[in-house]
């Protein structure tokens, strides 16, 4: 599983954003995340998308179950950076099953 929030962040917040990403990065990795990372996009200033690898989409579903309600909390914190319509655009991609030769 391949998860991606997609933030929208006021550019003069940008260094702000990116510490409070530091404690979702640890929560994360502590609830099972293979891999984290934070990207932004050198076209928009202030676009962020927030990218974190799990091993399953039952591994993702124990994930969001293990969430304490501080981490919760914690994680409505940063999403308050976000600007755009609605909240931050949160994918759900599962890992193709592509036919070696």
């Amino acid at each position: 599983m391949l998860i991606t929030v997609e933030y929208e962040v006021d550019p003069a917040r940008s260094a702000e954003f990116t510490r409070a990403m530091d404690e979702v990065r640890r929560i994360r990795r502590r609830d099972g995340a293979l891999q984290w990372g934070l990207f932004t996009d050198s076209a928009m200033h202030g676009r962020f998308t927030e990218v974190f690898l799990m091993k399953s989409w039952l591994e993702y579903l124990r994930q969001r179950e293990r969430a304490t309600v501080s981490d919760r909390d914690y994680v409505e914190k940063v999403r308050v950076f976000h600007q755009g319509p609605g909240g931050p655009v949160v994918r759900r991609l599962v890992a193709a099953d592509v036919p070696r030769e």
